[in-house]
């Protein structure tokens, strides 16, 4: 599924179970799983955590828990 596509769609769902407690953030060249992957044609590389998850996951943690 696209990313846009997605996006409309998780947006959609959250709204309509007026769940307005969300941010949608795109980690560029992220999978589902929040890995960066090698990509067709491109140089081998090792799958990784997507930059900036980590960080990201640890901040929503600590503010859902304040």
């Amino acid at each position: 599924t696209p990313v846009s596509q997605s996006i409309l769609n998780i947006d959609g769902a959250l709204r309509k179970a007026r769940n307005d407690n969300y941010t949608i953030i795109v980690l560029p060249r992220a999978s589902h799983a929040l890995f960066i992957e090698p990509e067709v044609g491109q140089p081998f590389e090792w799958a990784r955590m997507a930059p900036g998850y980590p960080d990201l996951l640890r901040a929503w943690i600590s503010q859902q828990t304040q």
